[in-house]
């Protein structure tokens, strides 16, 4: 489908390599941090040493660095589509209205980035297209440089075309390269694909080693664990190495038993309750966090926090479920998943 968007000179090549646009936004980013050549460039701007066209040749002198980079990155792989003409990379562009499919699940997807108003809704959110401050900067983003494409959708996220092309190249039987650092790329070694993040080839034997599972369950194990830069909180008391072991034994986030999705938070009464089974029972506060959990103290002084199922089951069990409000994860954690997933359906 995007596949057949782009211009014949580029369908045709024997190699498509898949650019993240979000690359381009870190690096500004970067140019604009205090030592950065843009925040020095427009600081001079404001001082009157330079006038408003030398500010923006050092903006455009800097993303020709950054392409140029690219290009070497490349070129140890013997993918420069300036040398080979067989090659062609296609830079993918957030759409400005990327992030409204996901935030119709997760109103709050992504609202810990920087400019978030205060009443943020991701599913009525319009972006900045970087591409308007490229051309600014004198650079034409469908040409940044020899055998290089550039492809937007409105609607999509950058990482959601890129996906999505992966899939269609490979389809046609491609040699396809993806350049991106976001983990979430991870996702497409399920596929015969190259995945560099502009410093190392990622391979799947990585991943294994750096996380425990396979590329095909990074979304699971990423769902439990949570992902603070989209605003993914994850599933409460599990931790990475709890998530790998979870996915190892059971496979993936529908198959694992639903009492990990489960926590119990005491209600406002449960303190005189524990205080009386504990006479009951002749147990002293230690005997009891002893004997029963490790929480039974915490509880019964007052500090009614949430706690997972399976470190509370006896405790529960002795004072009775109708003292605690019972939640259930699993669905949440199962949306949660949709969201990681790319690309997004």
């Amino acid at each position: 489908m995007y596949f057949d968007l782009l211009p014949d000179s580029v369908k045709s090549a024997e190699t498509i390599i898949l650019v993240d646009g979000g690359y381009f936004v870190f690096r500004m980013t970067k140019h604009w941090s205090k030592k950065g050549k843009m925040y020095r460039a427009h600081r001079d701007f404001k001082a009157k040493k330079i006038n408003y066209f030398q500010r923006q040749a050092i903006f455009k002198k800097a993303i020709e660095a950054d392409i140029a980079y690219i290009g070497f990155r490349l070129g140890k792989l013997k993918k420069n589509p300036k040398y080979e003409s067989k090659c062609k990379i296609i830079v993918c562009w957030d759409g400005i209205k990327g992030r409204r499919k996901r935030g119709l699940i997760h109103p709050l997807y992504k609202a810990n980035r920087y400019g978030a108003e205060e009443d943020y809704n991701a599913s009525e959110h319009t972006g900045v297209d970087i591409r308007e401050k490229i051309t600014k900067m004198g650079l034409e983003p469908n040409n940044l440089d020899k055998g290089w494409y550039g492809l937007y959708e409105e609607s999509l996220e950058g990482d959601d075309l890129l996906a999505e092309l992966t899939v269609e190249a490979v389809e046609r039987n491609k040699d396809v390269i993806v350049l991106s650092s976001d983990s979430d790329m991870i996702q497409l070694l399920e596929y015969p694909i190259t995945l560099h993040d502009f410093t190392n080839v990622v391979t799947k034997e990585s991943i294994i080693d750096k996380y425990g599972v396979f590329p095909s369950q990074y979304a699971d194990w990423k769902t439990l664990v949570g992902d603070v830069s989209d605003n993914i909180s994850g599933m409460m008391f599990v931790g990475k190495k709890k998530a790998t072991e979870l996915i190892q034994n059971y496979g993936d986030l529908d198959s694992i038993p639903n009492e990990v999705f489960i926590t119990y938070k005491p209600k406002y009464d449960i303190t005189n309750r524990m205080k009386e089974i504990r006479r009951e029972l002749g147990y002293s506060l230690l005997h009891a966090k002893q004997k029963i959990g490790s929480s039974w103290e915490t509880w019964e002084k007052g500090n009614l926090k949430e706690c997972a199922y399976a470190s509370v089951q006896k405790i529960i069990e002795t004072v009775g479920e109708s003292h605690f409000d019972k939640k259930d994860y699993r669905m949440q954690l199962q949306d949660m998943k949709k969201i990681v997933k790319i690309p997004f359906k």
